[in-house]
């Protein structure tokens, strides 16, 4: 997808991250956990679930990555459960920062 905005390039970014982490995790929860402040103005990420690639929950940041002139680290933080939780994902979104 070829852009022209901040806003296309956030969305081009956005998509190929969870294409990526779909093809490790399978389908994606419908809901993200978004941060009440955004990670570009210092604050926490957002936080996918996925629920179908393994038993229980998978969490994992989706701000980090694909970002390559960025200052911070290229890489994502990932938390298991053996179900549904909320304190993993709030960690993980804390953490990034």
């Amino acid at each position: 997808m070829a852009s022209g905005t901040e806003d296309d390039d956030w969305l081009e970014v956005w998509d190929a991250r969870l294409d990526a982490f779909g093809r490790i995790f399978g389908p994606a929860y419908d809901n993200v956990f978004h941060a009440s402040h955004p990670f570009v103005l210092g604050g926490n990420a957002d936080v996918v679930a996925f629920f179908k690639s393994l038993p229980g929950a998978v969490y994992v940041t989706a701000d980090l990555s694909g970002k390559p002139n960025a200052s911070y680290a290229d890489y994502e933080l990932m938390i298991c459960h053996r179900s549904p939780n909320d304190w993993g994902p709030n960690i993980i979104s804390r953490l990034a920062a």
